[in-house]
């Protein structure tokens, strides 16, 4: 059983080969080792309460979304190795309840939020 060292509520869990990523509603991205249980990175990702948090289909990398109205793009690193930021994105005043990569760039990242009647979609470059 994985617990949280801070008392903060886990909100998203993904999970690829060995490694396993936990997004809190304290903003923090965890990661740890499925083998060992170990908790090997912690990365402060938002400022506000993390909402969601979606796995590339294909490639190493995971996307997180917050109620700080942005989402960040970080690489999915190997064990012992350290996670970079390769991409932000703002929805200004919209509080964000889900995201994924979509369409036929491996950058391509849409979200929802609360209350809006709209899905929005942002075309960008993670090289």
């Amino acid at each position: 059983v994985l617990e949280s060292k801070d008392g903060s509520p886990c909100v998203a869990v993904r999970v690829r080969d060995d490694r396993l990523v936990c997004a809190f509603d304290s903003g923090l991205l965890r990661f740890f080792s499925l083998e060992t249980m170990h908790l090997w990175m912690e990365v402060n990702a938002h400022t506000r309460f993390a909402c969601a948090m979606a796995l590339h289909p294909s490639r190493d990398f995971i996307v997180s979304a917050a109620e700080d109205s942005t989402l960040n793009v970080f690489t999915l690193p190997q064990i012992g190795e350290k996670v970079e930021q390769v991409l932000t994105l703002s929805w200004p005043d919209a509080m964000i309840t889900g995201v994924a990569f979509c369409g036929s760039s491996d950058a391509n990242v849409a979200a929802v939020a609360y209350d809006v009647e709209e899905i929005r979609m942002w075309i960008g470059s993670m090289e």
